[in-house]
């Protein structure tokens, strides 16, 4: 029998027992292996981390509250009775007779709660971790905060997000929880209902002048790449640390007649700014 998992006898044969997995597999022992090596489950048995359910209560076990009375449990997170997540230092009352470990349903109904809650678990390192949303998508392009660059260098276009992880192709970009030390440099534009005629009428067009399908395809995909360079961008507005330099180069300019273009450039920063 493999270790750290618990089986549920699904059948018994003559000769062998027929086992579902916690995580769902199916296996199929002889009765005299598993006689020898398994035993029932009991509430003794549960480990740092189990997914343990008790009726429709399902919670990850962490330690009992008091070993010598096992009833009283601590959980990292848990489904109430009424199927709600629940985070608490309080203790859950579980009847011991009823205690056993969850299946593959219960657990994936206990995960996907969590999610929706927003959080997650790492079996392996025995953490409930709080999930982090991310705040760029797709498309859009991205630089490091601080970056002391003037030209492209070190600017990305996020192509996916999984993981994780902003990606740039098959380049990791950054993790999805160090994505406040990134900015935005443009946003992708959403895609217009007026976007899909033009270009349903552009395919029409090649369409209907014999050009092949693997034609149309890639003309299609071209379209939907530089459709929106077309569109006005998003605009540049100055942020706080600029304007303090520009400010500050100002109060130290020694030609008054540089200090007026200044001040009326930074009057007109300030207005944008605004905007």
């Amino acid at each position: 029998m493999e270790q750290s998992k618990f089986y549920q006898i699904k059948n018994v044969t003559e000769h062998e027992y027929t086992l579902v997995g916690c995580d769902g597999s199916v296996i199929t022992r002889s009765i005299q292996d598993v006689d020898k090596s398994a035993s029932a489950f009991t509430i003794q048995d549960a480990k740092d981390g189990d997914v343990l359910c008790s009726g429709q209560i399902i919670v990850i076990f962490k330690h009992f509250e008091d070993p010598s009375y096992r009833q009283h449990i601590v959980a990292y997170i848990g489904l109430d009775i009424s199927g709600n997540v629940q985070i608490t230092d309080d203790t859950w009352s579980l009847g011991i007779d009823k205690v056993e470990p969850a299946t593959k349903k219960q657990r994936d109904t206990l995960f996907a709660k969590m999610k929706e809650a927003g959080f997650e678990w790492d079996d392996e390192k025995k953490e409930l971790k709080k999930i982090v949303a991310p705040i760029f998508n797709i498309g859009d392009t991205i630089i490091k905060k601080h970056n002391s660059d003037i030209n492209d260098f070190g600017q990305f276009t996020i192509t996916d997000i999984t993981g994780g992880k902003y990606w740039y192709n098959d380049r990791i970009i950054c993790d999805i929880t160090d994505q406040n030390n990134w900015e935005l440099v443009e946003q992708k534009p959403a895609w217009s209902e007026e976007d899909e005629y033009h270009k349903r009428q552009i395919l029409r067009i090649l369409k209907d002048n014999g050009c092949s399908q693997t034609l149309q395809d890639r003309t299609e995909k071209w379209i939907e790449e530089r459709l929106k360079y077309l569109r006005p961008q998003k605009q540049w507005k100055p942020s706080d640390e600029q304007m303090e330099a520009l400010e500050s180069a100002t109060e130290n300019c020694a030609y008054s007649e540089y200090q007026d273009c200044l001040m009326e450039l930074i009057a007109q920063l300030k207005k944008l700014r605004r905007e």
